[in-house]
C-alpha cells in the first residue's frame, strides 16, 4: 500500500469521525458518562475498553492485512462513539449517525491500482471457452521460442479463479494481496482470472457462490484444472453449506491451492 493513499478522502474523514469525539462530549452533559458499572469503572471508560477487546479478538481471528485492520479500527470505534454520544446528547447522535452515513456512501476505501497478472472474464461464455477448456491457450502459441514445443501439446489448463464485487469492501481489501499472488505465481500453465459476481448471478448460482444473506463469502476462489474444479476457498463442510471466511492470508491461500507445487511444476515451460 502506497503512502499516499492514507490521505484519500476515506482515511481522512474516518479518522476525523474518530478524533471529533473529544470535542463533541464537550457540548453535552457527561452525566451518564462518569456513572460507574458494577466493575467500578465510568460507562465511558467501560465502552472504550470493550472496542478496545473487541478489535484486538477480530485482530486475533480475522487478519488479514493492514486495510483489513484499519476498517476494523474505523468500523468499531465509530460503534463505539456512537453510544457515547448518545448518552450526551440525542441530537448530537443523530448528526454523528448522518455524518458517518454520508461519508459511508460518498468515500470508499481507495483500489488497489499496481500491477497484477489478473484477466478479467466479462461473462459465462467466455468463462466456459477459456477456463473450462480443456485446451491450454498457449498450444495456440507455438511460434513462441519461450515455449518448449515437445510439450505443448502435453500442457495442462490451470486457471485460479477469484469471483469479486466492486461493492464489497473485502474484495477492495484483499485486492493487492490477490494481485501479489499471481504476479509470483503465473507460468505459462498457471494463469488467474477474475469473474465480477454482480455481472454472473447464473454463474454463481451454478458453483453455490452466494451473493446475499449471511452466507455471503468475497472473494471466492476456485481452481480449474483441464476445466473441472479441483479446489475451492471457502469450501463445504458435511452437510453440504458454503463455510464462512475467517480471512485471507498468502500462506494459507497459496497452502489450499498448492500453488506453490504447481508452480515448481510448470516454470519451465
Amino acid at each position: 500500500m502506497k503512502y499516499s493513499e492514507y490521505f484519500s478522502p476515506f482515511y481522512l474523514f474516518n479518522s476525523f469521525l474518530l478524533l471529533i469525539y473529544p470535542i463533541l462530549r464537550n457540548y453535552g452533559n457527561t452525566f451518564l458518562l462518569n456513572i460507574k458499572d458494577s466493575w467500578g469503572f465510568k460507562k465511558e471508560n467501560s465502552i472504550i475498553i470493550i472496542v478496545g477487546v473487541i478489535i484486538i479478538l477480530r485482530y486475533l481471528k480475522y487478519y488479514t492485512n493492514f486495510k483489513k485492520l484499519l476498517h476494523e479500527i474505523f468500523f468499531y470505534s465509530k460503534l463505539g462513539i456512537s453510544f457515547l454520544i448518545l448518552m450526551i446528547d440525542y441530537k448530537l447522535f443523530f448528526w454523528y449517525i448522518f455524518c458517518c452515513l454520508v461519508i459511508w456512501l460518498l468515500f470508499k476505501p481507495p483500489k488497489y491500482n499496481g500491477l497484477s497478472n489478473f484477466i478479467y472474464i466479462p461473462n459465462e461464455q467466455i468463462f466456459n471457452e477459456i477456463i473450462l477448456s480443456k485446451k491450454n491457450i498457449y498450444e495456440q502459441l507455438k511460434k513462441d521460442v519461450n515455449i518448449n514445443h515437445k510439450k505443448v501439446g502435453k500442457l495442462d489448463n490451470i486457471f485460479f479463479c477469484m469471483f469479486y464485487s466492486n461493492y464489497s469492501d473485502d474484495c477492495i481489501y484483499t485486492e493487492e494481496l490477490f494481485s501479489k499472488i499471481s504476479i509470483k505465481y503465473k507460468t505459462k500453465v498457471l494463469n488467474f482470472a477474475k469473474i465480477d459476481v454482480d455481472l454472473n448471478e447464473n454463474l454463481c448460482s451454478k458453483y453455490k457462490i452466494y451473493l446475499t444473506g449471511y452466507k455471503i463469502n468475497l472473494p471466492y476462489c476456485i481452481l480449474f484444472v483441464n476445466g473441472e474444479e479441483k479446489e475451492r476457498y471457502p469450501g463445504f463442510d458435511k452437510h453440504g453449506n458454503s463455510l464462512k471466511v475467517k480471512y485471507y492470508r498468502e500462506k494459507e491461500i497459496v497452502s489450499i491451492f498448492g500453488l506453490d507445487e504447481i508452480y515448481e511444476k510448470t516454470k519451465d515451460f
